[in-house]
């Protein structure tokens, strides 16, 4: 039988070892099967439906005309993506040289590439050079990944970030990088943790502006997408502030789960397709039993939204001839259902154009079919759906330390992104990734790595049986 089609699912685990095999394709006709009679039918309960007059949540769009200029002024610099919009990273100072780091809500700290790393992560790319820190510490540290790890030691050094320095701050310099991160330009990761339970010195940056006096509040703002702007972006992100332009009304706010660790969860009322209300099998959500509620994580170093693949089949049931493998879905591409997840006491909606992923080919047994941005996981059974980039790119979120809550508002539309005259281009993320990487990069000088711990050093590892986090979910096709 021939298999014309399939999805790849590229996916990294950022802190945590899995050796659960993931499905990483629909299969050949006569495995897949429907998933239209997963879910209870609806008629045969009346509390199922939605009754609601609210406004439908519009999508945020790029290409309406700009009618409200925001200056990107101290604390708030522009994101940039790799051409596939895999993966969104923002530009770090360090000691005058720009390190493209990898915006990770789900990360525990801050790390870069050192300059003795020979793994091929790490060539052509942007190294730091602790040697030469301002504090060359004992201390190592040890992220543990799927494919490897990465290890080194914990420096200090002054940083910038959106135009706010962070003095004599501390952070990882990798010596061992996992070689899964080897296709992507970026030098380390930006680690914004709801906590810094990982780690006793290394704090989110975003906490770290405010014990330096630099902001008021420990907090940051991310805003995934594309703006309207002369500077090449994939969106923005600030720090200590309330950036009310850039939402439409008011924030909803929900508290983070406290017993999440760095990861930045919340409560999902319920979910939706259309007027439909999803109903799963009955998990512990936040200490109670649930068929309605789930828990979200999220997570700006996932491109897609990912459940469990119980979860997921229940969910995709809702949509008329669904198909799946029983981890990656497939949905008409004539869809015009909406997603609605309920968080923080509003409606948040996806739009067909936001959920559905690639077409499948017209020679294809799924021509017709779209990959969904909704994917299962097996062993990934907790009621736990990481919203990623396809959920995240539609919003405004505040991620708020001091409050421990998560705040979601309506981006504003029309919005015209501009520099401001009194501060230096390089906070606005002006650097293509490839410019980056190719006009700053260092030459591995090392000829081998380690990452050797000491008794006066500290060691963090992330057991597998933590809550994973991914890095990107990527769908291609295979012809």
């Amino acid at each position: 039988m021939d298999n014309m089609f399939s999805i790849i699912l590229c996916v990294l685990f950022l802190f945590t070892i899995r050796s659960d095999a993931i499905s990483s394709s629909l299969a050949e006709e006569g495995t897949t099967f429907s998933v239209s009679s997963a879910q209870p039918d609806p008629s045969n309960s009346s509390n199922n439906t939605i009754k609601t007059n609210k406004k439908q949540q519009v999508p945020f769009e790029t290409t309406s005309t700009a009618t409200t200029e925001v200056t990107l002024s101290d604390g708030l610099t522009l994101i940039n993506t790799d051409p596939s919009s895999q993966a969104y990273y923002v530009d770090a100072i360090i000691d005058s040289e720009i390190y493209p780091l990898l915006i990770d809500t789900g990360s525990p700290y801050l790390w870069v590439y050192n300059d003795n790393c020979t793994d091929s992560s790490c060539l052509n790319k942007q190294l730091y050079n602790a040697s030469q820190s301002h504090t060359y510490a004992t201390q190592t540290f040890e992220l543990s990944y799927s494919t490897g790890s990465a290890s080194g030691i914990v420096t200090s050094n002054n940083i910038t970030l959106a135009g706010l320095t962070l003095k004599n701050f501390q952070f990882g310099a990798a010596s061992e990088v996992p070689d899964i991160f080897s296709i992507y330009n970026f030098s380390g990761v930006l680690g914004l943790p709801n906590s810094n339970q990982a780690s006793s010195s290394m704090l989110n940056p975003a906490e770290g502006f405010k014990i330096q006096g630099t902001t008021n509040a420990s907090k940051f703002a991310l805003c995934l997408g594309e703006y309207n702007s002369t500077y090449t972006n994939a969106g923005v992100i600030g720090f200590g502030a309330d950036f009310e332009q850039l939402h439409d009304g008011q924030l909803y706010y929900s508290q983070a789960i406290s017993n999440a660790g760095a990861h930045w969860e919340t409560l999902i009322n319920n979910i939706y397709v259309n007027d439909i209300q999803v109903v799963f099998d009955s998990v512990q959500v936040n200490g109670a039993n649930s068929t309605v509620q789930r828990i979200a994580l999220l997570d700006s170093g996932t491109t897609a939204i990912v459940a469990s693949a119980n979860d997921a089949t229940k969910f995709h049931s809702l949509f008329p001839n669904a198909v799946t493998d029983g981890s990656s879905y497939a949905i008409l591409c004539n869809s015009t259902s909406i997603i609605k997840f309920n968080i923080g006491g509003e409606t948040w909606t996806l739009s067909p154009t936001e959920y559905l992923g690639k077409k499948y080919g017209d020679d294809s047994q799924y021509a017709g079919y779209c990959a969904s941005n909704i994917q299962g996981m097996e062993g990934f059974d907790d009621g736990t759906w990481v919203l990623g980039a396809t959920f995240l790119k539609t919003v405004y979120v505040e991620f708020n330390i001091d409050e421990s809550t998560i705040g979601i508002a309506n981006r504003t539309s029309g919005i015209k992104l501009v520099a401001s005259n009194s501060s230096s281009s390089n906070y606005y993320g002006t650097h293509s990734q490839s410019s980056v990487s190719n006009s700053s990069s260092k030459t591995n000088k090392s000829s081998s790595a380690s990452s050797s711990s000491s008794d006066s050093g500290f060691s963090i590892h992330h057991s597998s049986s933590a809550l994973y986090t991914l890095l990107f979910v990527a769908f291609s096709l295979l012809l």
